[in-house]
């Protein structure tokens, strides 16, 4: 419990990983700040699907990963297109997706039968 202007207010580590951040070709940096962050501060380790566009960028931020000491299969990145995100949200062992995307794209996640845990979509 922290106290504040506004009151008291609840701070919980819950990681509810793996959680599986779908990336956008645009702004990927960014995106990792409102998604990778917070998940990796839970606890929950991340795989992130980045659009193939992104590559490079994702690389050097995988670099930066392990040049930091991350432990393997905390921070996972794989570029690739629609095929790898649609295998991705039917993984069993992923618990949480957090999106951000175009209609499409969440429409499939949506529809996805064997993927039950929570979502979290920003479009």
């Amino acid at each position: 419990m922290r106290t504040t202007a506004v009151g008291e207010i609840s701070i919980e580590h819950d990681p509810v990983g793996p959680v599986l951040a779908v990336m956008p070709y645009n702004g990927p940096l960014a995106t990792m700040g409102s998604k990778v962050i917070p998940a990796l501060l839970a606890g929950a380790p991340v795989v992130v699907k980045a659009a193939p566009e992104s590559a490079l960028m994702m690389r050097i931020v995988s670099a930066c990963a392990v040049e930091a000491g991350f432990p393997a299969g905390v921070l996972s990145i794989l570029p690739g297109g629609v095929e790898v995100s649609r295998h991705l949200v039917r993984d069993p062992r992923i618990e949480m997706i957090s999106f951000t995307g175009g209609p499409q794209a969440a429409s499939d996640i949506l529809r996805s039968e064997e993927h039950t845990s929570e979502l979290q979509s920003r479009g």
